[in-house]
C-alpha cells in the first residue's frame, strides 16, 4: 500500500508535522516511494529543521559539503547548533569539529571540547575519542591524562577502530606485548598520574613513558590539530597519519 503511505506522509508534511517533513525529505533522498529529487529533499529538510533535530543535522551537512545547496559554512554551523541544542549527540560532536577547525566560525577549541564532552557523555564513540584526544594533549581543556585514557578506553570498548589504534600505539611497541591491564581501567585511577601493571607506566607532558627497569620507552605525541575533523568523501586518513610527527625514544640504564 505504498501509494497510500506516500500520500499520507505528504499530507502530514503539508500540515507542518515535522516528523512527516523529515520522512518525506529522506524519501526524496533515497527514492523510496518517490523519485529522487534533491530540490524537494532540501525543501522538506528546511521545513522540518525548525522543530526536528535530525532535519537540522542533515541540512547542516548539506551546507557543509555543498550537496544540493551552495556550500555555506556559516549556515552549516547555525543549523548544527540548532540540532545540538536539542540534544542530538551526533550534532554535538559535529558542532565540536566545526569549532575546532573554525568552520563557519572562529576557531574555539574550548567550546569544541565542551561539545565533544556533551556528546561523549551521551555515549557517542566518535566524541569519546575526540574528547579523550583533547584531554590527552591539553588542547582547549586542562590536560588530564588519566581521564583521557578513560574516554579513549570507552570508545575502544564500543569497537571504535581509531580509539583502538591510539591506545595500541600508546601502549605497545615492537618486540613487547600489549599491556592489556590498562584497557580495563577507567576513572578509578583518576586520582593518580600513573597506572601500574606488570610494568611501570606514567604520562609526562605530551609523552607516555613505559619503565621496565633497565630500559624504558617514551612515545611523544605531536600536534593533534586534524584528529577531529569530519571525514569528507574526498579524503580519509588513518589515525596514524593524523599522529605523524610522534617520536619513540628508548631509554637504557646501567644495571645496578
Amino acid at each position: 500500500d505504498r501509494q497510500n503511505i506516500v500520500a499520507e506522509v505528504k499530507h502530514q508534511a503539508k500540515l507542518n508535522v515535522a516528523h512527516a517533513q523529515y520522512t518525506l525529505a529522506f524519501m526524496y533522498l533515497i527514492g523510496d516511494g518517490v523519485s529522487k529529487n534533491g530540490v524537494e529533499e532540501v525543501r522538506w529538510y528546511r521545513a522540518a529543521s525548525a522543530k526536528s533535530a535530525r532535519a537540522a543535522f542533515m541540512l547542516s551537512l548539506m551546507y557543509h559539503y555543498g550537496e544540493g545547496v551552495l556550500q555555506n559554512p556559516v549556515e552549516a554551523v547555525r543549523l548544527m547548533r540548532m540540532a545540538a541544542e536539542r540534544g542530538d549527540y551526533r550534532a554535538q560532536y559535529y558542532l565540536g569539529t566545526y569549532y575546532y577547525q573554525g568552520v563557519g566560525s572562529q576557531v574555539n577549541k574550548s567550546t569544541a571540547a565542551d561539545w565533544f564532552r556533551m556528546s561523549a557523555v551521551a555515549g557517542y564513540a566518535e566524541a569519546e575519542l575526540a574528547y579523550g584526544m583533547v584531554l590527552l594533549s591539553g588542547d582547549g581543556v586542562v590536560q588530564d591524562k588519566c581521564e583521557a585514557i578513560d574516554w579513549l578506553t570507552r570508545a575502544a570498548q564500543q569497537n571504535n577502530s581509531k580509539a583502538k589504534e591510539v591506545i595500541g600505539e600508546l601502549l605497545t611497541y615492537r618486540g613487547q606485548p600489549k599491556i592489556s591491564s590498562i584497557v580495563g581501567k577507567t576513572a578509578a585511577g583518576a586520582g593518580s598520574d600513573q597506572y601500574q601493571g606488570g610494568n611501570q607506566l606514567r604520562l609526562e607532558g605530551k609523552g607516555l613513558i613505559l619503565d621496565q627497569g633497565q630500559y624504558g620507552l617514551k612515545f611523544s605525541l605531536p600536534t593533534l590539530y586534524d584528529a577531529y575533523a569530519p571525514q569528507t568523501r574526498m579524503s580519509s586518513y588513518s589515525i596514524w597519519d593524523k599522529l605523524q610527527g610522534g617520536t619513540f625514544e628508548i631509554i637504557f640504564r646501567q644495571p645496578k
